[in-house]
């Protein structure tokens, strides 16, 4: 069974979209899925500028190993 990555296109600790997101996790039975909390790293605006002269930040990073890691994700914002 394929592990379906979750997470709400906000970080804010307050979102009310992530409190939707972990809320229709629970309703399906049937699925596995791993939530994930934007809130929880260490994000910045994206800037060309910055990826261009330092890459990509390790939280891009670490972000994109977890889609990789997915055969299929949802986004809910």
């Amino acid at each position: 069974m394929s592990t379906i990555l979750a997470f709400a296109g906000s970080n804010s600790s307050t979102s009310i979209n992530h409190q939707l997101v972990t809320y229709l996790t629970t309703q399906l039975k049937e699925t596995s899925f791993e939530l994930f909390k934007l809130s929880d790293m260490d994000l910045i605006v994206y800037s060309e500028d910055e990826q261009r002269d330092n890459g990509f930040p390790s939280s891009i990073n670490q972000i994109y190993k977890h889609i990789q890691a997915k055969r299929r994700f949802s986004y809910f914002r």
